[in-house]
């Protein structure tokens, strides 16, 4: 691995970090190239492991390029100096998706809500692009663990934040499991004029279209293998007008309950199976890959920039990842891996290594070999289908 093709790669990715993150200082986006291109080469998000990283490539002083990337999460009252700036975190929320859909190669567009937590010490609330079996987050919102905070301005916000950023012809789903459902936030997605599809609790009744009575939610899937999809009204308190897909799949304890805005002929309820990507993205986060799970910072907000750099470092290594996988570059069919009384669930196959660990040995290996690092646009996987089994 020669010295000279590192430096130009990083280079490189520098020009495009800059490109994409036009609206942060010259400083700040080369700081934020610099971490970023440590993140995927080292698989660790420490300000330790990357800034050492960093020194020994760009043979500086430890001490001083350690600061630096200390600064990059700082507040502007803690950083050195007179002209002392902090990055606004939410301002890169915008650019950050239209990076990830400038790669972007179908008019569909899946968004995951979900929250993971740090110990007692931070709750965090990602809205993600699920994407091959993992989620690259594009907006972010961390709060102290251990605290009562209302959860769902926060998620309006960060929606409310990203909007701009997606074409209005495409078409956007957005996945939230059932500790997420309210009223309130499946209104503000229909408000933006994308999809919610929700999990909801069992618990609850549904009135379908042109019936008089409620019924409980578990009368719609009462076993393994009942699937039933309507429009009609959910909840006699605080009414919903929705479609309701009621799912049980087997080999799972209970049926998905889910509401949505969409018509019954336009949903299916396995697409909700993709939320189950989020968990693989916040294991690429922690222990699959950045090692955030032993960051020792104890401030929100700084822990809010260090994600920063970690979604680049996700987006950077998903694209070097798909260049290669010849799967992804190829038109898939997929397979029907189950038979669930009338109907079958055609999903792809798991894969042995996420997009994002091959990423990681093609670049390590095209380093090794001193070639040139090849990116690639991202192309999602089809979308699961119930079809019914001739």
């Amino acid at each position: 691995m020669s010295r000279q093709n590192t430096l130009y790669q990083i280079s490189e990715w520098t020009s495009t970090v800059r490109k994409h993150m036009s609206h942060l200082s010259k400083t700040q986006a080369t700081m934020l190239a610099l971490v970023s291109f440590a993140m995927a080469l080292t698989r660790c998000c420490g300000q330790t492991m990357v800034s050492t990283m960093l020194a020994k490539l760009l043979k500086k002083d430890d001490e001083a390029v350690r600061q630096q990337v200390r600064e990059l999460y700082y507040d502007a009252k803690d950083k050195r100096g007179n002209k002392r700036v902090a990055i606004d975190i939410e301002t890169c929320f915008c650019p950050l998706l239209r990076w990830v859909l400038s790669f972007w190669q179908d008019a569909r567009l899946v968004l995951i809500l979900d929250a993971t937590t740090l110990l007692d010490r931070f709750v965090v609330l990602a809205v993600s692009v699920a994407y091959r079996s993992i989620a690259i987050p594009v907006a972010w919102k961390i709060l102290p663990g251990n605290q009562k905070h209302p959860w769902n301005p926060e998620w309006q916000r960060l929606l409310q934040l990203i909007k701009p950023a997606i074409p209005e012809h495409m078409t956007v789903l957005v996945l939230s499991d059932r500790g997420l459902f309210s009223h309130v936030l499946f209104r503000e997605i229909k408000l933006l004029a994308w999809h919610p599809l929700m999990r909801i609790n069992v618990g609850g009744k549904f009135r379908p279209e042109n019936h008089s009575l409620f019924r409980p939610l578990c009368w719609f899937a009462p076993q393994a293998g009942a699937y039933w999809c309507g429009s009609g009204t959910a909840f006699k308190k605080n009414p919903l007008q929705c479609t309701l897909l009621a799912y049980w799949e087997y080999g799972y304890d209970e049926p998905w309950l889910l509401v949505t805005d969409l018509a019954p002929e336009d949903v299916q309820a396995c697409w909700f199976s993709l939320r189950a990507w989020i968990e693989q993205g916040f294991r690429t986060t922690k222990r699959g890959c950045l090692q955030w799970h032993n960051t020792k910072m104890t401030d929100p907000d700084r822990a809010a920039r260090m994600w920063l750099p970690i979604a680049i470092t996700t987006l950077y290594l998903a694209s070097i990842g798909t260049a290669t996988d010849k799967e992804a570059m190829q038109n898939y069919q997929p397979l029907a891996e189950q038979v669930l009384d009338n109907y079958k669930l055609g999903r792809p196959p798991a894969k042995r290594l996420s997009v994002v660990k091959q990423g990681w040995i093609n670049m390590l290996v095209t380093l090794l070999e001193d070639g040139m690092l090849i990116f690639s646009n991202l192309f999602p996987q089809p979308w699961p289908m119930l079809v019914p089994n001739g």
